[in-house]
């Protein structure tokens, strides 16, 4: 019943708090945001080109949620979920299992392959401390730094 008349979600900031938006609302919230979407990572595409892609390859596709801010509105891509639609879809993340165990072993192995790549956040912390100290530590002029996050 509430769903049919609500979008029910969160907040960005309000943890275990539910919000409710009268659809309407709601569709004049995501609109702008939606609009930013197209042309930029997502483009909206036929259906057929859709299934034709998905039957294609061994794993579905993120899903993209809107958590209301203050002020704004924050889009995120969850690929962990699998799909819901008529044929069952692995997730992404299940998907590429396989390839991150890889990964990891080659990083334990031989950790000059894959230069500072970290697995988590926990790493970042670890590889940056031993970083920083190495770059305030040069006479010559410190390079440009660059951080990837994927």
């Amino acid at each position: 019943l509430i769903s049919s008349s609500f979008y029910v979600t969160e907040r960005q900031g309000e943890r275990n708090c539910v919000f409710y938006y009268p659809k309407a609302v709601w569709v004049r919230l995501v609109r702008s945001p939606i609009d930013c979407l197209d042309g930029g990572h997502y483009r909206l595409m036929e259906y057929s080109l859709v299934t034709s892609i998905i039957k294609a390859r061994g794993f579905g596709f993120s899903r993209v949620r809107l958590i209301p801010k203050k002020h704004d509105i924050r889009i995120i891509a969850n690929a962990r979920i699998p799909s819901k639609l008529i044929y069952f879809y692995k997730s992404i993340n299940t998907s590429l299992k396989e390839l991150h165990a890889v990964l990891k072993t080659i990083k334990q192995e031989h950790p000059q392959l894959l230069g500072s790549s970290v697995f988590g956040y926990n790493e970042i912390h670890k590889e940056w401390s031993q970083f920083l100290p190495k770059l305030r530590g040069r006479k010559q002029k410190i390079p440009n730094v660059y951080i990837v996050v994927a």
